[in-house]
């Protein structure tokens, strides 16, 4: 305890002189800052002068600008309107009457807008609200322009081509001997013509008018105003104002005093005009006295604030550091290592530093842990173990899913055995995920932009998404169906993978999610069973036929087809049964049960008759329950017509027996045959040889020693090995050329018997 009061009183006058220095520092810096603001005064008073005279230079340059907008919308009015482009085009219609007319009424700015007219060039004729004349009278006999012949009027104001652009400042002559200063505004119609243009608008701006603010601004302030052209001569100045040097004004620097007076000075870049404030500095003197006094007076305040500041700061403000020190003294953080340092602040920076690296390493941790603590949850709301789904749904929300209501459904995936993504149903654990991934990287995708989506692999080939939707609840279901559609058709045609999908009934609480569930998952049953095409709504099960068409007579004409040997009017039959089952009705899946219950028991008796006979065990019987049903009635079907095929074999005398041996070396000819240019599956041997994919595929077996698939899959990887060291093929080529839909099928091939991809084959070959 002595030792730690000896390092506590060793590291108390290291902070407390770091703050005590701080705070001088402060006041020094407050002093000093004073001494400069007191050098400063007199530029602040001018940068205050400047910004006044800026105002009204700008006040000046606003009201300028403002009129001459009006002029230009009038002059823009004009240029667009049709009447006047079928006017000076010529055509009947509008005559100069009416285009007088027209012009007069447009001129609602008679105060700045002194007077303007349309030039037609194709009659040289010259427009006026009052007058339609020949361009050479106009200027001889209604306006003169001073120093201009009219040649020059002509080549400047009526050939020329021009956008809304002001000429020079010009003195006119009237037809009755008065001038006026007029600012010409021209605009060539039509808009935006850059050849043989139609004609002019010219207008002329009033410039005694346009400037009145000048003497306006003189008479408030006292300074002298001045407004200089583009050529740098004084369009117009106040009243009595003294002469300026224009050829200076160039080099004139705003807010720079010269000969007892402040210039400022601002141009106007649409017009490239100059407005100049020439201000007596005699008028600067009362207010600057005010400024330095209010200036003084703040910096007493400020000073003495600054020493009571140092004062209390100073005392105070260690005792909350120290505060801080004491409590991680006496709470010591797990596993941080001694300070080796003896000041308050390295000690309190470790201390922090060392927490937010373990806060960091734990929100990792817990992060890497969500999708698990998601899919747990989702499981057990699914299969309804969960007892508080209020407290369930807060945890989602913790999670950073937000359900926007208490509204959701639930739609069910299943992944088919046969999908050619899956390689022709020889399914692997890396295919399987591989698959579930792609279901659920596209389905979220397509779900977010109207459901907040929650998915799960509740098995294998068993994908599920739960939905809340985003906004209204009226159109949930049908969206949901619109989706499901998308998802089928995406997975089937972008990756080749076949499913079935159900959808249930949409509930307006958590407590029904696992109805939901229950309900997909039945729908997604009957769509695999069913082979239906589109997405299957819970709902649409409850209209089914609930029993299945089965008489005794169809069982004795099957049973006796089977004794008499005549096997093709066996298969017959059962087509024929299953079509009449499923052709303009849909069973429900306990009577499709009970049907498949049925024909499977009738087959299965007469194998197990033949087999008994001849003192072999019966096979095993096949059980339809709720775990136990066919991918399909296509499977199904397919498995009646092998158990035809087996009871064909049985009844067979025994030198026939060599017909199979036969048969699995012709199906292993035809395969090394076609498979090096198209594609060869159990489905196309079936259609070749005219028997089932599995007796192919337990013959093939029995006789050759080896899986059809695997035979297949090798006889093709030497094709494709031929193809690369022979041809310069790409793999997608070689792809194509056996049958396979894209490049992945052939490099899987390569990565399950080779090891390695296509490329790395031709590598390792030398080839380039």
């Amino acid at each position: 305890m002595k030792a730690s009061g000896e390092a506590s009183r060793h590291r108390r006058p290291s902070v407390y002189f770091i703050l005590l220095l701080s705070y001088i520092s402060v006041l020094l810096l407050t002093l000093s800052s004073s001494i400069i603001y007191y050098l400063q005064i007199d530029k602040q008073i001018s940068a205050r002068t400047e910004i006044s005279r800026q105002l009204l230079l700008t006040q000046l340059q606003t009201s300028v600008e403002g009129d001459l907008a009006g002029a230009k919308k009038l002059v823009q009015e004009v240029a667009f309107d049709k009447n006047i482009h079928q006017y000076a085009k010529g055509r009947p219609g509008f005559t100069s009457k009416e285009l007088q007319s027209m012009l007069a009424s447009r001129l609602y700015q008679k105060d700045i807008v002194y007077d303007y007219f349309v030039y037609i060039r194709e009659t040289d004729q010259i427009i006026t609200p009052t007058i339609k004349i020949s361009s050479r009278q106009f200027y001889d006999i209604m306006y003169t322009f001073e120093n201009m012949s009219y040649e020059e009027f002509r080549s400047l104001y009526l050939d020329g081509v021009y956008f809304q652009e002001f000429m020079p400042l010009q003195e006119l002559t009237l037809y009755n001997n008065e001038s006026f200063l007029a600012l010409p505004l021209l605009q060539t119609f039509p808009v935006g013509t850059t050849s043989d243009p139609l004609g002019q608008i010219i207008c002329l701006i009033n410039a005694k008018k346009l400037f009145e603010n000048v003497n306006l601004i003189h008479q408030s302030t006292g300074s002298d105003v001045y407004v200089l052209g583009e050529d740098k001569t004084i369009i117009i100045s106040s009243d009595n104002a003294p002469v300026l040097d224009v050829s200076a004004v160039e080099s004139i620097s705003s807010g720079k005093a010269e000969d007892n007076a402040i210039i400022s000075k601002k141009t106007a870049e649409t017009l490239g005009w100059n407005f100049i404030v020439r201000t007596p500095t005699a008028l600067t003197l009362v207010e600057n006295k005010h400024f330095l006094r209010n200036s003084l007076t703040i910096f007493a305040v400020y000073l003495v604030a600054g020493l009571i500041l140092v004062h209390f700061l100073a005392r105070k403000n260690y005792s909350p550091i120290s505060e801080i020190h004491n409590l991680i003294r006496s709470n010591p953080v797990e596993d941080m290592p001694a300070a080796k340092s003896a000041n308050e602040f390295e000690t309190i920076k470790g201390t922090l530093i060392h927490q937010f690296q373990r806060d960091k390493k734990l929100s990792s941790i817990i992060n890497s842990q969500l999708p698990y603590v998601q899919r747990a949850m989702l499981d057990r709301m699914l299969k309804g173990l969960t007892t508080d789904y209020a407290q369930t749904i807060e945890r989602f929300q913790d999670m950073g899913i937000h359900f926007p209501n208490s509204f959701f459904l639930v739609i069910s995936l299943e992944i088919a055995e046969n999908s050619p993504f899956l390689q022709s149903g020889n399914v692997s654990e890396e295919d399987l995920f591989l698959a579930r991934m792609v279901v659920s990287n596209v389905g979220n995708e397509l779900f977010e932009s109207h459901f907040v989506s929650c998915y799960i692999d509740y098995e294998q080939q068993h994908c599920v998404f739960l939905l809340c939707p985003r906004q209204t609840s009226q159109t949930a279901e049908p969206t949901a169906m619109e989706l499901a559609c998308r998802l089928r058709d995406f997975l089937l045609q972008h990756f080749q993978i076949e499913s079935s999908v159900g959808i249930s009934a949409l509930r307006d609480s958590p407590e029904g999610i696992p109805l939901c569930f229950d309900e997909a998952c039945k729908a997604s049953r009957y769509g695999r069973l069913a082979q239906s095409e589109a997405p299957v709504f819970f709902s649409d099960l409850l209209n089914l036929e609930t029993n299945y068409y089965y008489p005794a007579e169809m069982e004795y004409q099957l049973i006796s087809s089977l004794k008499a040997g005549h096997f093709d009017q066996a298969k017959a039959l059962i087509e024929k049964i299953l079509e009449l089952n499923t052709q303009g009705k849909s069973l429900s899946p306990h009577a499709l049960r009970g049907l498949l219950f049925e024909v499977d028991s009738t087959l299965s008796k007469q194998l197990d008759s033949i087999q008994i006979a001849k003192g072999e065990a019966p096979m095993a019987r096949r059980e339809y329950s709720e775990n136990h049903e066919p991918v399909s009635l296509e499977a199904a079907k397919i498995r009646y017509l092998e158990m035809i095929d087996q009871i064909s074999i049985q009844k067979m005398e025994e030198p026939a027996l060599s017909k199979p041996e036969k048969l699995a070396s012709s199906i292993a000819s035809y395969i090394e045959e076609k498979a090096g240019d198209q594609w060869i599956d159990l489905n196309t041997l079936s259609e070749a040889f005219h028997v089932t994919p599995q007796y192919i595929s337990n013959i093939f077996k029995k006789y050759q020693n080896q899986n059809i698939k695997d035979y297949i899959s090798k006889t093709k990887l030497e094709y494709a090995k031929e193809l690369i060291l022979t041809t310069n093929m790409s793999v997608n080529e070689i792809a194509q050329h056996l049958g396979y839909a894209g490049e992945i099928g052939v490099i899987r091939l390569f990565k399950k018997y080779e090891g390695m991809t296509p490329g790395d084959f031709r590598n390792k070959a030398g080839l380039p």
